[in-house]
């Protein structure tokens, strides 16, 4: 057990206490291995290692209802005050929606696309927006930093025409395929896989 515990930790995959893990399937792979404990003080002791699947991924389908259901919210939220505009952060100039990076890199199978959810009452309040990616799942990062990809670096472009929105999708959808693989292997330069792997106790 201490031998497995040691691997699990090397790997990043120990924790210690409660854990939540999440994730758009989420499922035990196998049986449990079954360690004894040995001596006087629990000599018919046993626990219980299980190994735990995650799939963190976010499908096409699933990031069209995320922007649908932001739209819903904001709609209903811009009924109530004037915020400055439907969907911008006024202090970032942050626009809702599906954005692609089309920067060639090495190695590179596809373009890069996310889903950005800039105009909640969160990011308001402490300067976050919420990032969709088709591997990472939802995340939360700076808007300063989506911000400097827009305007300033310009590595990012925002798909407003259907024309690029099913664009984005179709790339959305190539990742997403692309991305079935093991969290610590990459599909393409800084894109890891969507499945992660856990041991609990």
């Amino acid at each position: 057990l201490e031998k497995v515990i040691l691997e699990a930790k090397r790997a990043g995959k120990y924790d210690v206490g409660i854990k939540a893990l999440s994730g758009r399937d989420v499922s035990f792979q196998g049986a449990p291995r079954i360690f004894k404990f040995r001596g006087l003080d629990a000599p018919h002791e046993s626990v219980q290692l299980y190994t735990v699947q995650a799939d963190i991924g976010v499908c096409s389908t699933a990031a069209l209802q995320l922007l649908k259901d932001h739209q819903n919210n904001n709609d209903a939220q811009q009924g109530q005050e004037n915020n400055g505009g439907w969907g911008t952060i006024s202090k970032y100039n942050i626009e809702s929606g599906f954005y692609i990076d089309d920067r060639p890199t090495m190695f590179q199978e596809t373009p890069k696309v996310f889903l950005i959810l800039a105009d909640s009452e969160t990011a308001k309040l402490n300067g976050r927006v919420t990032q969709v990616r088709p591997n990472q799942g939802i995340t939360s990062v700076e808007a300063r930093d989506i911000q400097d990809k827009i305007r300033y670096k310009r590595t990012l472009r925002l798909c407003k025409s259907e024309k690029s929105v099913k664009r984005a999708i179709k790339i959305w959808n190539k990742e997403f395929d692309l991305s079935e693989i093991p969290f610590e292997q990459t599909y393409q330069f800084s894109c890891r896989g969507r499945i992660k792997e856990s041991y609990i106790l």
